[in-house]
């Protein structure tokens, strides 16, 4: 006799994150209501940086989707994966562009905004090298002295904080397999986030293996990563068990 057809259930989707709370079969869904909450009301009138952490294949990117339903209508959520990228100059110009053209597709009313990220992007990303692939990582004042030889990308600058502090929903910025990147691409998408966590109205949510990123922030020393890794995100929640 012919097998018996059967329609597929959670047990047969290997490793696909789960995409809302109605999937939830561990538990985690009131874990995402209070992170959305946190995302929601964590203060962030100079930029925020909540960090997601636990090893590959714990449960990351469920949470991540659970978190975003969770958000509904109440942030503008915009979700950026590093790994399709390469390079410090091209993360820097992708991830503005890639932000910006979210903003626009979500709601018309956003296409000012979303016109000045691409603007700025475009404008940073030739003095990326600044924060990049090199050894040393440079400070957030040796960023802001070079710009100040590009009037414009300031002008840019202050024109995107204007925007983003006028914003009646807060700018919500996803950051899903940053363990995944190779050494320098982890240390290039850190370094971004440095670069530009300090927007106004704006949260960053990373996850990754905390492990791994503090060893390539390290470069092999994890007591150094993690002293510097502190120094870009506020906060970090482990994934529940």
């Amino acid at each position: 006799e012919p097998a018996e057809i059967r329609s597929p259930d959670a047990n047969d989707r290997g490793d696909a994150p789960s995409t809302s709370r109605g999937e939830d079969r561990l538990g985690r869904a009131s874990f995402a209501a209070a992170l959305a909450v946190e995302v929601l009301t964590a203060p962030a009138r100079t930029g925020y940086v909540i960090g997601l952490t636990g090893p590959w294949g714990s449960g990351k990117t469920s949470l991540l989707n659970m978190t975003i339903e969770a958000l509904g209508e109440r942030a503008l959520v915009v979700q950026f994966n590093p790994w399709m990228f390469s390079g410090t100059e091209t993360l820097v110009s992708t991830f503005f562009e890639e932000i910006a053209k979210q903003l626009s597709s979500n709601d018309s009313k956003l296409k000012g905004l979303a016109n000045t990220l691409a603007t700025y992007g475009h404008l940073l990303s030739p003095l990326a090298s600044f924060v990049g692939a090199s050894g040393a990582v440079s400070a957030a004042a040796d960023v802001l002295a070079k710009l100040a030889s590009k009037p414009s990308v300031l002008e840019q600058r202050q024109e995107l904080r204007s925007q983003l502090e006028r914003l009646d929903k807060r700018l919500v910025v996803i950051l899903d397999d940053v363990d995944r990147l190779r050494p320098p691409e982890i240390l290039d998408i850190v370094r971004l986030v440095r670069l530009v966590g300090d927007f106004p109205n704006t949260l960053y949510l990373l996850a990754f293996d905390r492990s791994r990123v503090e060893e390539c922030l390290g470069e092999g020393d994890l007591d150094r990563g993690r002293a510097y890794l502190e120094k870009i995100v506020q906060v970090t929640h482990d994934v529940p068990a």
